[in-house]
């Protein structure tokens, strides 16, 4: 017995709702209980569907460390190649520099994007965003902004 993937179950749910939203013999202007349930299950579908290529997205390796560090909740990276800029949600500073410590495999990087920009993305293992001012205080005062910590296979 065939299953039926995401997609086709929307194809068939919207066929479905189509063909009984145009039926002549539906006159009323109220849906009936078959109508809102069809509404109903390709709203459900439809939300299976997102899911499903939410989850193929954050799975799909990363071609750069930009990429990679834009999947990260809570980050916000602007700009591209060489002018690259990331900031923490929430972690920003009228006077100084905006931009995260970067933390290698425990070695501190600097404030630099392009300190760490040459790394393979297939080479990390997690990151780490460090936001809490207790945590931040184990870095020191260049830590202000933010901390990502990068952690590779090794």
């Amino acid at each position: 017995m065939k299953t039926l993937t995401p997609q086709k179950s929307i194809i068939l749910f919207i066929i479905l709702l189509v063909s009984v939203l145009l039926n002549p013999a539906c006159k009323s202007s109220e849906l009936t209980k078959e109508e809102r349930l069809a509404q109903k299950e390709l709203a459900r579908a439809e939300r299976i569907l997102e899911k499903e290529k939410l989850r193929e997205a954050q799975s799909a390796p990363a071609s750069s460390m930009e990429e990679l560090l834009r999947r990260q909740p809570n980050v916000i990276v602007t700009g591209s190649g060489n002018s690259v800029k990331v900031e923490i949600r929430g972690s920003t500073s009228i006077t100084s520099n905006n931009e995260p410590l970067y933390v290698l495999d425990g070695r501190r990087m600097g404030n630099n994007f392009q300190l760490i920009s040459h790394i393979n993305p297939g080479d990390v293992h997690r990151i780490n965003i460090v936001r809490d001012p207790a945590e931040l205080s184990a870095y020191g005062l260049g830590a202000a902004a933010g901390v990502i910590e990068i952690i590779t296979i090794k």
